[in-house]
């Protein structure tokens, strides 16, 4: 369940946002909005073990 609340949210700011993904980070920007915290920031998918 939480795995499904956090793709959605994922999916969700992609629709505002550019995003770079990697294995372990989704980073998302947008050049016209840089002080606006909820659509520019790291999400970190996994933690090295």
């Amino acid at each position: 369940m939480l795995k499904k609340m956090y793709n959605t949210e994922v999916e969700y700011v992609k629709l505002f946002s550019q995003s770079y993904e990697s294995n372990n980070i989704i980073r998302f920007g947008d050049d016209y909005i840089p002080d606006m915290y909820t659509h520019n920031f790291v999400f970190i998918k996994k933690i090295r073990e």
